[in-house]
């Protein structure tokens, strides 16, 4: 993936709600430095691995599936949610992008993880599992991709101060092949297959660990 793939998806998704274009290449560069910092925890969580792989699918999403892609690990801690502090961050890139789409605001805030009673005027539950599916779109990936972003996880995990990898993901992954790895019909036919595959081979790997 390339950094100009991801800036046509990001820019055409702020374009969509007519922001000034100083404050949409301003955003992508200090969205794209914060997830690239190379003395942070994120091995996978971040712009190389886990962001730029979402591209094929991103390229086609919503203006404000988009956007809250690109906020989601903003923040992260795997020791802590971090879903006030990417709120607030985004609330900040509506301020200074002055953006008058309140209702924009609030899905995207939803979709961040931000509880509330308030209605909402989206299908957000859909527009919810399409962002779960596109977290998940890496485990469709070619086997040696997949092998690479399975090691990145575990550093990651190590990273963190955690010892137990081996019996969570063992754990997470019989989970997943037990339901539908996907929650929207579209990703299931395309990527299921796929991802079952490899899960299972992940899986196999793991037993003689």
């Amino acid at each position: 993936m390339t950094t100009c793939d991801l800036y046509d998806v990001w820019s055409k998704a702020c374009n969509h709600y007519d922001l000034p274009e100083a404050s949409i290449l301003s955003w992508y560069e200090r969205i794209r430095s914060k997830l690239s910092e190379a003395d942070s925890k994120r091995v996978y969580h971040n712009w190389s691995f886990m962001l730029a792989h979402k591209w094929p699918e991103l390229e086609h999403a919503k203006p404000h599936i988009v956007l809250a892609a690109f906020f989601q690990y903003y923040e992260f801690d795997l020791q802590k949610n971090c879903v006030q502090e990417n709120c607030e961050i985004f609330r900040e890139f509506c301020r200074d992008a002055m953006v008058e789409d309140d209702d924009m605001k609030q899905i995207v805030c939803r979709l961040l993880g931000e509880q509330s009673s308030e209605p909402i005027t989206s299908d957000i539950d859909e527009d919810m599992a399409i962002l779960q599916d596109l977290d998940l779109l890496i485990l469709a990936s070619s086997p040696d991709v997949y092998k690479n972003y399975a090691e990145l996880s575990r550093q990651e995990w190590l990273n963190a101060g955690k010892s137990n990898y081996e019996d969570l993901r063992r754990k997470t992954l019989n989970a997943l092949l037990a339901l539908d790895i996907y929650q929207t019909p579209e990703f299931n036919t395309k990527y299921a297959k796929a991802a079952r595959s490899n899960i299972e081979q992940e899986l196999k790997e793991l037993e003689n660990c």
